[in-house]
């Protein structure tokens, strides 16, 4: 019997992703990292920190349970759309990379700003508008890490609605 490929399988859990949560955030032990124990870890300054705290974190299993707020002053609504702001898909897939970023890093034991760079979208589904005034709650769930490139599945929910889902690779800069 042949071997599945990888990426079909991560498909399919973005699939899986766009209808329930990855997994349960309470079920994570809690965490309270806030903005500069992130900024201690990850290379994203504002505007382009998109993780405003850390809720619950499974290092060992790579699962987070991140936040962001998203008020009607960001910056990702200036023109997008003038009539209708809607909070830009790509923001919310680079906000769920960069808590999956920082729960790699900080399973690695990294406690300085790491170098990443995001080298691929396998996958990625949005759901629904993310307007002003709205609270993310992104979760992240490590697939692989083999040193050199971390594989991720991503979700962004606004209230109990799902409105990304995603897959992506990253690569590990020494």
């Amino acid at each position: 019997m042949p071997a599945t490929d990888p990426r079909t399988e991560l498909q399919q859990r973005v699939r899986s992703a766009r209808r329930s949560r990855l997994f349960r955030p309470d079920a994570l032990p809690p965490a309270d990292l806030g903005a500069s124990q992130i900024e201690a870890i990850l290379p994203h300054r504002d505007p382009m920190r998109l993780v405003d705290r850390v809720r619950g974190l499974d290092t060992a299993a790579g699962r987070a349970w991140g936040e962001r707020d998203v008020t009607a002053g960001d910056r990702g609504f200036d023109g997008h759309f003038a009539e209708h702001p809607v909070y830009p898909g790509v923001l919310q897939l680079e906000g769920a990379g960069q808590l999956a970023l920082l729960t790699a890093a900080m399973g690695r034991g990294h406690d300085e700003p790491t170098s990443v760079r995001l080298t691929r979208v396998i996958e990625a589904a949005f759901l629904g508008e993310v307007g002003p005034n709205s609270v993310l709650t992104m979760l992240s769930e490590s697939v692989e890490d083999d040193g050199y490139v971390l594989t991720s599945v991503g979700q962004v929910l606004v209230g109990e609605n799902i409105v990304c889902a995603c897959a992506f690779e990253a690569m590990w800069i020494e």
